[in-house]
């Protein structure tokens, strides 16, 4: 949950939807998004500006969203998809920062770092370029956990005291890897 908004609740399904709901409502008031036919792996919201989502997905995507502009109508409504980016595998998780960036763990055994430094100044329903959701980095990572172990999940620090972004983020050798 965004800090800006403690009362409203986001989650994902194993279906591929992408849920909204107001704690102070009855639960059949949530709003829930079909976004895709494959699971929805992750999600993050970004931290100044929660209107805008990325997810992760079984689908081999990383697509962002804006909640401030929902097209379509009854259950096909969905959030504008402002961008999305394919991977050669399916992606696990996708991490928002303050400072817009999104780090996405796939099963290409690597970790992208998408850049959207001004996020902030999108108007609702902007459409990004094909260019801008291409990673600015990646990193080759092994992210293969096997069945019994969950997803390994970039987290982005939150209030970095330098300034800088950075992330941490599991490996299976056994200990965290910061980035």
């Amino acid at each position: 949950m965004p800090s800006s908004d403690p009362n409203t609740l986001y989650f994902s399904t194993l279906e591929g939807s992408f849920g909204r709901h107001d704690l102070r409502t009855k639960p059949a008031d949530a709003e829930i998004f079909q976004l895709t036919d494959k699971k929805l792996g992750g999600f993050s919201c970004h931290p100044l500006y929660p209107h805008l989502f990325a997810t992760a997905s079984l689908d081999r995507t990383l697509k962002i969203w804006d909640l401030r502009s929902i097209k379509g109508k009854g259950e096909s409504r969905v959030p504008a998809l402002l961008g999305e980016h394919t991977s050669r595998l399916s992606v696990s998780h996708a991490s928002f920062s303050a400072g817009g960036q999104v780090a996405t763990s796939s099963y290409d055994d690597t970790i992208k770092i998408h850049s959207f430094p001004e996020a902030g100044s999108f108007k609702p329903g902007h459409e990004l370029e094909i260019e801008a959701m291409e990673p600015s980095s990646i990193i080759k990572h092994n992210n293969q956990t096997g069945r019994w172990v969950t997803i390994l999940k970039p987290q982005w620090q939150e209030r970095p005291e330098d300034g800088i972004q950075k992330f941490a983020i599991g490996n299976m050798n056994r200990f965290v890897s910061p980035l």
